[in-house]
C-alpha cells in the first residue's frame, strides 16, 4: 500500500464549517452547505435511505419497484467474497449504514428527483401547516433541487478549500495523530474487499465523509469518481477493471481527486451522493 504524508493538519481546519450569514436558506436533511445557494450529502447514499425509496416506490409506484432494484450480484465479481454479501447487504440491519452499491446512473438520478420531491414535501407540509398521511394528494412547489453532483462539483468537495497543489487528496495529512488513515482504502496487509459505514474514518475540511475512499461515487457527467476499498492510495487497484485517468495539470502523483474514471456499469465499489440546489 502506498505510503504518502503530507504537512500536518493545522488546528484551525478542525473546526466545523458554517454557512456565512447572508446564506439564509435552510441546510437540506443530510447535508452541508458547499456553496452559493448547493448543499452536498455529508455522506454516501446508505443503504437505509435507498430501501425507504424502495418502500415509498412499492406503496406509490409500484411498477417502478423491480426497475428500481440494485444489482446485488455485483459482489460475485470480487471473487472469493462471502455470497451473503449478495443475499444480505442490502436488506440485513448490520448493513444500513453502508454506502448502497449496485446502482446504475439512471437509478441515482430517479432516486434524486424522488428526493427532491420528498424534500419539498416535508417542507411544504410543515410551513404551511398541512395535514399528511401516505394518501395525500396535493400540489406542493419544488423547493430542492437534488442531483448528481457534476465532476467540477464533485472536485470541489473533494479540494475542501485547501491549495490543490499543496494537498491534491483533500487532506492536510493522509494520517491523524493516532496514525490512522484518514479514509478506507484497500490494505495489502487486510485484503478486506468490504465497504464500512458511511460516518466511520475521518471527515474533509468541509465536514463531508469519505471523498478520499469507501466507495467511488457516480457524477452527472459520466464520471467515477474517487477511490474505493479496493484501490490503493495511489489510485492502483488489484482489479483491472479500475483504472483512473489523471487531468492534464495533475500534480506527479498516481492520483489526485482530480482524477476520474469513464462510468460503464454498476459495481461493487461504485456508489453516489447527491447535490441538492435550494431554488428560490
Amino acid at each position: 500500500m502506498l505510503v504518502l504524508v503530507l504537512s500536518c493538519a493545522s488546528e484551525k481546519f478542525d473546526k466545523p464549517r458554517k454557512k456565512p450569514k447572508w446564506v439564509k436558506m435552510e441546510t437540506p436533511p443530510g447535508t452541508v452547505w458547499l456553496r452559493d445557494s448547493l448543499f452536498i450529502d455529508k455522506h454516501e447514499i446508505s443503504n437505509l435511505d435507498y430501501l425507504q425509496f424502495l418502500w415509498w416506490l412499492s406503496v406509490k409506484e409500484p411498477t417502478r419497484f423491480k426497475e428500481m432494484l440494485p444489482d446485488t450480484n455485483v459482489w460475485i465479481s470480487l471473487g472469493g467474497m462471502d455470497t451473503n454479501y449478495v443475499k444480505h447487504y442490502l436488506r440485513h440491519p448490520a448493513y444500513q449504514d453502508f454506502p448502497i452499491v449496485g446502482i446504475s446512473k439512471s437509478q441515482a438520478e430517479f432516486y434524486s428527483n424522488w428526493r427532491s420531491a420528498r424534500i419539498s414535501e416535508m417542507m411544504h407540509v410543515r410551513d404551511n401547516k398541512v395535514k399528511w398521511n401516505l394518501d395525500s394528494s396535493y400540489n406542493f412547489p419544488i423547493k430542492v433541487r437534488c442531483r448528481l453532483p457534476n465532476k467540477e462539483e464533485w472536485n470541489f468537495a473533494a479540494h475542501a478549500g485547501l491549495n490543490y497543489f499543496q494537498y491534491p487528496l483533500g487532506y492536510e495529512s493522509m494520517y491523524r495523530k493516532d496514525s490512522v488513515l484518514v479514509d478506507y482504502v484497500y490494505d495489502n496487509r487486510k485484503r478486506l474487499f468490504r465497504t464500512v459505514w458511511v460516518e466511520s474514518y475521518f471527515p474533509n475540511r468541509f465536514k463531508i465523509y469519505h471523498m478520499l475512499g469507501n466507495v467511488s461515487e457516480l457524477t452527472s457527467d459520466g464520471y467515477i469518481k474517487g477511490l474505493n476499498f479496493l484501490t490503493n492510495l495511489d489510485g492502483t487497484s488489484p482489479f483491472s477493471e479500475i483504472k483512473f485517468t489523471r487531468e492534464p495539470d495533475s500534480v506527479n502523483l498516481g492520483y489526485t481527486v482530480k482524477s476520474y474514471m469513464k462510468y460503464e456499469k454498476p459495481a461493487a465499489w461504485l456508489g453516489f451522493r447527491c447535490v441538492c440546489e435550494v431554488l428560490p
